[in-house]
């Protein structure tokens, strides 16, 4: 009898026990539906060709965002993006001539923030050029997301790159490999002047019409040596050009976030 008594509290709490197993795993799997949801991108990017007549058989792409699920909001991303992308080409007569648009790259498409890179290449001369022009776009409030925006204390953010220990290349530099890569690239930043330095983040700052394409003495194409930023899902990366080779800076958001770098609303 009192066996028979213990077998049944044993199923009672077992059948409780599955009652309240089966309910948390419903619970969960709710609450993940609709994490996933609200993290969704809704948004598609695809780009438009474009020509200037002066420019000849010279093109440029010009992202688009389709579906935001905002008619007005819509409008004024494509506006902006057309913007940043035709703007800084308006008067162009030397540019157009050697340079050949490459395939655009999408680094960070997410419901807050879009990223874009649209990269150019001359294959003429003795060296190659490539021209790295990213746009970054704020999609909550439709306007271009500027370095100053983005980020709240230059300063700080010159001494976190001097220190180096939290920052990595963004992939590997020459034949090294990515370890190797962070090593020398945080090397490097520590031997750069407060100058240097300082230089790299004004021109991240400067609009890309603000920059010259070229010095008209020499007809040098100067702004293939621009400094320029983009983001990651996780990342804000600063490239930099020393003596024709690219340099990706990656600093973590987190560690941005950490020490009071980087705008809360992003």
């Amino acid at each position: 009898m009192k066996r028979i008594h213990i077998k049944f509290v044993v199923c009672i709490v077992l059948f409780f026990l599955s009652l309240f197993l089966l309910e948390y795993i419903k619970r969960e799997d709710m609450r993940q539906k609709e994490d996933s949801t609200e993290n969704e991108i809704l948004y598609s990017v695809s780009y438009d060709e474009y020509r200037e007549e002066k420019w000849g058989n010279f093109k440029i792409f010009i992202p688009k965002v389709k579906g935001i699920g905002n008619q007005d909001l819509e409008l004024a991303i494509n506006r902006e993006l057309k913007n940043e992308a035709v703007t800084w080409l308006k008067n162009d007569i030397y540019f157009s001539n050697g340079h050949q648009p490459k395939k655009p790259r999408v680094w960070c498409q997410t419901n807050r923030i879009l990223s874009v890179e649209l990269p150019y290449r001359n294959d003429g001369g003795r060296f190659t050029s490539f021209v790295n022009h990213f746009i970054n776009i704020d999609i909550v409030n439709g306007k271009k997301l500027s370095f100053k925006t983005l980020i709240t204390n230059q300063e700080k953010l010159i001494t976190l790159l001097r220190d180096g220990k939290t920052l990595c290349s963004y992939g590997p530099i020459y034949d090294l490999d990515q370890k190797e890569s962070d090593s020398y690239l945080r090397k490097r930043m520590k031997e750069m002047s407060d100058g240097d330095l300082n230089r790299i983040l004004k021109q991240c700052m400067l609009p890309q019409e603000d920059f010259a394409l070229y010095d008209e003495g020499t007809g040098d194409v100067t702004v293939a040596n621009r400094a320029n930023f983009f983001v990651t899902e996780d990342a804000l990366v600063i490239m930099f050009v020393e003596s024709g080779y690219r340099y990706y800076v990656a600093l973590k958001f987190e560690r941005l976030e950490k020490e009071g770098m980087i705008n809360n609303q992003y």
